[in-house]
C-alpha cells in the first residue's frame, strides 16, 4: 500500500461534518422539493381545476393559496369573470330576405368551469360561432324597418329584440 495516499486518509472532523451534512441536506431538499411545488393560488373570480390521470380530483374556486399533492396531476385554470366578445355578422338576411350587415356584443360568464373544461375545446371560438348563430337566426325572424306597427322590426324594437337573443343563447 501507498503510505501517506489520500485514498487510505481518513476525514477530519470538519470535511466528515461537511461531507455528511451536505448529503443530508440534498437528500432532504430533494425529498421535500415536490412538496414545496404544490402550491398555487387561486384568484377572485378564477377556478383551479385539478386532474390526476384525465380524473377531477378537486375545483378550487376560493381565492387564495393552496396546497394539493404536484405528482401525477394537472391543474388547469378557467375565468369566472364577466367577459365580453364582439360578434361580427356579416351579411345577414332578415325576415324579408334583405341583405343587411350587422354585429353583436356577447357578454358571458363560466358557471361551470369542469364543463367548461371538458366539453369546449376553445371558449373563445365556442361562444363567437354560437352568437353569430344566435344572431343569424333571430336577423332572419324580423324584417329590418316595418311600416305596420304591430309587427316587431330590428330598427325600431329593441327589447324584443334583445328578448329573444337571450332566449336563443
Amino acid at each position: 500500500t501507498l503510505k501517506n495516499s489520500p485514498a487510505t486518509a481518513e476525514l477530519t472532523g470538519c470535511e466528515s461534518c461537511l461531507f455528511y451534512g451536505l448529503n443530508f441536506f440534498l437528500c432532504m431538499l430533494f425529498a421535500f422539493l415536490p412538496c414545496c411545488c404544490g402550491f398555487y393560488t387561486v384568484e377572485p373570480l378564477e377556478a383551479v381545476v385539478i386532474l390526476a390521470f384525465g380524473k377531477i380530483i378537486k375545483v378550487e374556486k376560493e381565492p387564495g393559496l393552496h396546497w394539493f399533492y404536484p405528482m401525477l396531476s394537472t391543474r388547469h385554470t378557467r375565468s369566472l369573470k364577466v367577459q365580453t366578445i364582439n360578434v361580427q355578422g356579416s351579411s345577414v338576411p332578415d325576415a324579408r330576405g334583405s341583405p343587411m350587415n350587422c354585429s353583436a356584443i356577447v357578454t358571458y360568464s363560466v358557471d361551470k368551469p369542469v364543463e367548461a373544461l371538458y366539453h369546449v375545446i376553445n371558449l373563445n371560438n365556442f361562444i363567437t360561432n354560437q352568437g353569430y348563430d344566435v344572431l343569424r337566426r333571430v336577423c332572419a325572424k324580423f324584417p329590418y324597418r316595418s311600416n305596420d306597427p304591430n309587427e316587431a322590426s330590428l330598427l325600431d324594437d329593441a327589447s324584443i329584440i334583445s328578448k329573444h337573443l337571450k332566449q336563443m343563447l
